[in-house]
């Protein structure tokens, strides 16, 4: 693809994610599926090309271990490096990670960009501090039918649609190589 033509699909990419109305977009665990899987986990596979659960919820100071169960190499690599690493896990590795500090803490796979997952710690913001006066049982989304996971879907696609364009743009610079 020419780089002429990358910038187009950038925009056409960044448009739906950002068109209000736009259904949620699918990505990480249960990504063959409909919507994102969301639940309390400590164990999160990673199989089909899927963080499963996608978005795992979990208390301040748990472990979260994450697990190959795919027969190809994934990473776990936290949003800004602050967790994980570009190691390349096999099938049956592991890597674990302790979440001391409250808040969502996006992940992605290097080498699948579309491959993205969330841990929520705590009721997902900075510190344990409610949202704008709410109580910690609405920041964390419990009373509003699900507000705290389509932000979380929504940070989900993000980083997702990041990974897409730097996998564009990697691709254009080999074919200039070469």
């Amino acid at each position: 693809m020419s780089f002429r033509l990358m910038i187009p699909a950038l925009l056409v990419l960044a448009t739906a994610v950002l068109v209000p109305g736009a259904p949620p977009a699918s990505a990480g665990g249960g990504c063959h599926a409909e919507g994102i899987s969301d639940g309390a986990a400590t164990e999160l596979r990673l199989t089909q090309n899927c963080f499963e659960p996608g978005v795992a919820r979990v208390a301040a100071g748990d472990t979260v271990t994450w697990v190959n169960t795919d027969d190809v190499a994934h990473t776990v690599t936290g949003a800004r490096n602050l967790f994980g690493g570009y190691d390349e896990l096999l099938e049956g590795d592991t890597y674990s990670n302790t979440f001391e500090d409250e808040g969502v803490f996006p992940y992605f796979c290097v080498l699948h960009p579309s491959m993205v997952g969330a841990i929520v710690v705590g009721n997902g913001a900075p510190g344990g501090q409610a949202a704008s006066g709410a109580t910690t049982a609405e920041a964390a989304g419990d009373d509003d039918g699900g507000s705290s996971t389509a932000l979380v879907a929504a940070i989900v696609a993000a980083i997702g649609l990041g990974g897409a364009a730097a996998g564009m743009v990697g691709t254009c610079l080999v074919r200039r190589k070469g």
